[in-house]
């Protein structure tokens, strides 16, 4: 069973996993992905961060995207910027993809023009330094 809780905006904020063992219903982690709920946070309408947990509500790694946490940057504008994966510690992280984070680039009018894509190693060498 899943238990959900949306915000004053109408979004999911918390989507969590429950068995019935009988009697009364228990906090489940999903076999298949390894968490038990998933808190999204919110500023506003725009999601900042992303967090998978395990039955005591601690950062664990989604064994399908591996990763524990994901942080959202936007612009001014509202435009993302950036994500970055995070392990359990909160060190970054390549995702399952190779990537520990996505750089979102736009022209003069606003438009999307690339995405750069930044693995661990990138980033510690400091290559990301192009929205500082």
């Amino acid at each position: 069973m899943n238990y959900k809780i949306y915000d004053d905006y109408g979004n999911l904020t918390w989507d969590s996993y429950y068995h019935y063992d009988g009697i009364n219903y228990q906090k489940a982690v999903r076999k298949d992905l390894g968490y038990f709920a998933v808190n999204n946070i919110y500023d506003k309408k725009v999601l900042t961060s992303r967090e998978y947990l395990d039955e005591d509500e601690i950062w664990v790694i989604n064994q399908s995207q591996g990763y524990a946490s994901v942080d959202y940057t936007y612009d001014s504008q509202g435009r993302i910027v950036d994500e970055t994966y995070y392990d359990q510690e909160g060190y970054i992280i390549n995702c399952t993809k190779g990537y520990a984070r996505i750089e979102y680039l736009y022209d003069d009018s606003g438009n999307e023009k690339e995405r750069v894509y930044r693995d661990k190693r990138e980033m510690e060498e400091g290559l990301t330094d192009a929205f500082e």
